[in-house]
């Protein structure tokens, strides 16, 4: 899944979504366990450290779509 693909089905830009990644914006609750759900976490791991748990997860899901 890409910024972008993500981003649109968070329902937010991949702009935002960019500036949560690079921890320049943080996420409403109600975002971050949108977020959390999309990428198949709980809320309360999401909260510990959001950059680094999307980072993983979006490094992941693209070595899983380069496998396909």
């Amino acid at each position: 899944m890409t910024q972008t693909e993500m981003a649109k089905k968070l329902g937010i830009s991949r702009t935002y979504l960019n500036g949560i990644l690079n921890g320049k914006r943080k996420p409403s609750i109600k975002l971050a366990k949108k977020i959390a759900k999309l990428i198949g976490i709980s809320y309360l791991e999401i909260r510990k450290d959001i950059k680094e748990i999307l980072l993983d997860s979006l490094d992941d899901l693209l070595r899983n779509r380069k496998a396909i």
